[in-house]
């Protein structure tokens, strides 16, 4: 079980490198969800995912308090509220409950975002 917690770690840090380089894709949360494999297969790893001077701080409050930073808060508000107008045109008037769910989910993920504690 050990070596699957570390292989999702990797793929997890891997996706938030990625989001390093496009803004459109989530970083902080996929360092998140490596920190909380690591946490449960390589100690040395979520160490150094605690440590590092970007990541680290986000993790430390996200571990302890379930608290994200305000920036963070505004970067996902500001990039949910771009992206919801582009999946409506993306999906069409025949889609339209799609694209009605979209907007649900987002008005929720944003709701829960700004119910968390501030970092």
């Amino acid at each position: 079980m050990k070596y699957l917690w570390f292989i999702a770690g990797v793929i997890a840090f891997i996706l938030g490198l990625v989001g390093v380089f496009l803004p459109v894709f989530p970083t902080v949360p996929f360092i998140i969800a490596a920190a909380f494999c690591f946490a449960r297969s390589s100690p040395r790893f979520h160490q150094y995912l605690l440590t590092h001077p970007v990541f680290g701080p986000s993790i430390v409050a996200w571990e302890e308090r379930r608290a994200i930073p305000r920036t963070g808060k505004w970067a996902a508000t500001i990039m949910l509220s771009i992206s919801l107008p582009i999946s409506s045109w993306l999906l069409g008037a025949q889609l339209w409950w799609a694209s009605a769910l979209v907007i649900v989910v987002c008005i929720l993920v944003m709701w829960w975002i700004w119910l968390r504690p501030d970092s």
